[in-house]
């Protein structure tokens, strides 16, 4: 207002039709009171009052929107003040025109009310955080149209400040839900980082070639919240600079609200379609999404399943951080009586507060002296006690002296991600993280400034309350006033789960969910943040997958799978098919010693049945307690901490229940170099390897056999080409005929083996006590007394001209087809 008062001449610029100043409901209902002027008065901008009042002159030509845009937000929102807005600018991009739907017509409605999938608005916090889950799952849907590889490099080329698309939604809840599921979805790899979401409150002078309008609001009494109100509509709405596709429920602003701006937005768009004669109207009648694109695809039918979980390391580094905390603490009730009445007095003495409350000399002095620490009193000369100005305060504001607070300065450890500088529960880690996948560190964050650090932590300091005290009353009484000083100690690496699940959506389509979560005991998980859970996913998806020589019908043929060779359309797995038939009981083997799995053997529900499955035999005859592990050639094959752990100690248990089993891997490797990869990689998860030397054959198969017991036959298919996650998939077995047979396959992998040595074991010091060659029809030729090195390094090779020594020759085993 200065410069107002300065100026002779003063020339206002701007919209008022826009968003105005936010003002809190409690102070505009208590100005409104005190001044005895009506809120929406109140409301009105100074820059509205002279609008009016000097009969100002508004601009008519924009040069953001396409005409089809622009004629929509003329009409519902500045014809009213005699303005018909003309478009500055040009038509949209020729490719545009030839976008699936909805995004061939600059503006369309797509009814998310309508069909049997609607959920409706709700309010699971009861604070007015509304989100609508069926309408974030049709932007994903129109977001996915935008996926393709073609239309993913179209949009990148696309010479802006801005993202290409951009999602707004009238409610954080519902932004927070649509980034998480963003997150999660495979095909958004090409994308993602061309998306802005985010509310209509902070898009404010911004603006996107495509907008997503998510409307949230959906119930049966037709309450819109604070949508009527016409400038955060129109700023929502006038984003948009080549396509708008507005997501929301149509019959909302059909009848009770039909005056209101959405209402007016929704007649303009119907009356347009119907008086549109043109095969591509610019402007869409609302609809159901199903009508061109299924709403359901996204929305599971069947029973969702985990796949898969995948642990990977976070790079982190601990900071110490000197912090000062205020804490409320309730008074004594003597202090908070002896408060109450020095109030009511303005001024009591001490002695007065010892004959009032009974006390001697020096509890006396010790009331007053805490009333003095505390600053709720203050001593005057004349040694009367008055109320401080923080004791005035707190009896003003809230009628009562109900706590005081305490200042305290102290040094914290905190942890934080290097990736999105989250932060990060202390706690203790076990060997199992060595060897995992570790999530590259970025350049930037290799130096990140203390202040960035210190901001980041204020930020947070509600949730490193929580990690440090709990949930406990104290904890959410304190506050943090500020950070001192901060500096970096150590560079961490913290554990995480990306949780990989399926299921199968309406149209037959396969869904694949990420959940990335850190695990904080046996049952407690917490979800990583949307930034984060991105993170770790396009680190997946930078992977690479190696190309296999051997398909999924090869697999099926060589193991006998004749459930599994049903689903294998032109040499791929339809997984989707096979999911559905799954939950309908489907693909079952016809006998119970035969179960298909899903996902690593590690998995709880695929350790349980392979321990079952164990035990159900007969002990009476001595068998073998060796299980021979052979991995899949995959980046992420046991990439696991915590399951891969429990999986080896119960199922070696499992094996022989007296002394215990061994559960070895077969790894293929030449020489020194490649075994210390190896032992890098899983030594501190799997207690037995063995390295085979020679062309051993690995591929996509993975296969594990207790000779004469138990097989396991997996292929991993890889659900989303962005990405070099797989999902193991096959049976378990404990049919003699089927174990016959894979154990024959396992031993004809092996075959063209040169030598196999011990790569570390937990209690062996011998190959033999670590494969059962005579099992898996690998004969020993001769035992030779062994050499030095051999003995030393418990190698068993093929035998040599020079010198004599263990030599075990390898015969390949045959099969009947």
């Amino acid at each position: 207002m200065i410069p107002l008062q300065s100026g002779r001449r003063i020339l206002l610029v701007g919209d008022h039709r826009q968003l105005p100043p936010v003002y809190e409901p409690s102070h505009l209902r208590a100005a409104s009171k005190s001044l005895g002027i009506s809120p929406d008065s109140l409301r009105q901008t100074d820059f509205e009052r002279a609008f009016r009042v000097t009969r100002g002159v508004a601009l008519n030509t924009q040069y953001r929107m396409v005409e089809p845009i622009s004629d929509l937000v003329s009409d519902c929102f500045y014809k009213d003040d005699g303005v018909q807005l003309r478009t500055g600018r040009g038509e949209s991009r020729a490719w545009c025109e030839h976008l699936a739907f909805p995004w061939k017509s600059p503006v369309t409605w797509v009814d998310s009310g309508a069909g049997p999938d609607s959920t409706g608005d709700s309010d699971p916090s009861k604070q007015g955080k509304y989100v609508n889950p069926h309408e974030a799952r049709l932007v994903l849907r129109l977001l996915q149209r935008l996926a393709t590889p073609d239309k993913a490099e179209l949009l990148k080329d696309i010479q802006s400040s801005h993202h290409p698309i951009g999602v707004i939604t009238m409610y954080s809840a519902q932004k927070a839900l649509l980034e998480k599921e963003l997150s999660k979805a495979e095909w958004a790899a090409s994308i993602r980082s061309l998306i802005r979401i985010d509310t209509v409150d902070s898009y404010q002078g911004q603006e996107n070639p495509f907008i997503i309008l998510s409307l949230v609001r959906d119930n049966i009494s037709e309450t819109q919240g604070f949508m009527w109100e016409p400038s955060r509509i129109n700023v929502s709405l006038s984003r948009a600079q080549e396509r708008l596709a507005i997501v929301g429920a149509a019959r909302m602003w059909r009848k009770r609200n039909k005056l209101d701006p959405l209402g007016r937005v929704l007649r303009f768009i119907e009356e347009k379609a119907a008086n549109s004669i043109s095969n591509r109207p610019s402007l869409r009648r609302p609809k159901m999404l199903d009508e061109e694109v299924d709403a359901g695809e996204t929305e599971g039918l069947g029973k969702r399943r985990l796949a898969n979980v995948i642990s990977v390391l976070l790079p982190a580094r601990e900071y110490r951080l000197e912090c000062s905390w205020t804490t409320e603490r309730p008074l004594p009730a003597i202090e908070e009586f002896a408060c109450r009445l020095i109030v009511m007095m303005e001024s009591a003495s001490p002695s007065e507060l010892q004959v009032y409350f009974g006390l001697s000399k020096l509890e006396t002095d010790g009331l007053v002296g805490s009333l003095t620490r505390n600053r709720l009193v203050d001593v005057a000369d004349d040694g009367l006690l008055h109320p401080s100005a923080i004791l005035r305060a707190k009896q003003i504001a809230t009628g009562e002296v109900p706590t005081f607070t305490t200042f305290e300065t102290r040094e914290e450890d905190a942890v934080f991600d290097l990736l999105a500088l989250q932060l990060v529960p202390r706690r203790g880690y076990n060997n199992s993280r060595f060897g995992l996948p570790e999530v590259p560190m970025p350049e930037l964050a290799k130096s990140v400034a203390p202040d960035r650090v210190a901001e980041a932590f204020s930020e947070q300091s509600r949730a490193f309350l929580e990690f440090s005290w709990g949930r406990t009353k104290e904890s959410f009484k304190t506050r943090l006033y500020k950070v001192a000083r901060c500096r970096p100690m150590r560079t961490l690496q913290v554990p995480v789960d990306m949780e990989i699940s399926l299921d199968v959506g309406a149209t037959g389509d396969l869904n694949v969910h990420r959940d990335a979560v850190e695990r904080l005991g046996d049952n407690r998980k917490r979800p990583l943040s949307i930034e984060l859970e991105s993170k770790v996913a396009d680190y997946l998806a930078s992977e690479s997958l190696p190309k296999t020589a051997a398909s999924f019908s090869d697999f099926c043929a060589l193991v006998e799978d004749e459930v599994l060779a049903r689903y294998v359309r032109e040499n791929e797995f339809d997984l989707s098919k096979w999911l559905r038939d799954r939950d309908a009981d489907k693909t079952g083997y016809g006998s119970q010693l035969t179960r298909g799995l899903l996902g690593p053997i590690y998995l709880v529900g695929n350790r349980t049945t392979l321990i079952n499955m164990l035990r159900s035999e007969d002990h009476e005859e001595e068998r073998s307690s060796i299980a021979h592990w052979l991995p899949a050639d995959v980046p992420f094959w046991a990439a696991n901490s915590t399951e891969l752990v429990e999986f080896v100690a119960k199922f070696q248990k499992a094996l022989d229940r007296k002394d215990g089993g061994r559960l070895v891997a077969c790894f293929k490797g030449e020489g020194a170099s490649e075994e210390r990869s190896l032992k890098r990689a899983f030594h501190s998860r799997l207690p037995h390897a063995v390295m085979f030397s020679g062309g051993i054959r690995l591929d996509r198969f993975e296969l594990l056999v207790v000779p004469e017991r138990l097989a396991v036959a997996q292929y991993h298919v890889q659900p989303s080409k962005v990405s070099a996650v797989t999902l193991p998939i096959g049976y378990a077995t404990t049919d003699p005929n089927r174990v016959d047979r894979i154990t024959r396959l396992l031993a004809q992998r092996l075959a063209p083996t040169i030598s196999a040595s011990i790569s570390w074991s937990a209690d062996s010091q011998h190959v033999q006590s670590l494969i059962d060659f005579k099992a898996l029809g690998i004969v020993e030729m001769a035992r030779l007394k062994p050499s030095g090195a051999a003995g030393a390094s418990g190698a068993t090779p093929v035998a040599s001209a020079e010198k004599p020594h263990p030599k075990i020759i390898f015969k390949r085993p045959k099969f009947d087809s």
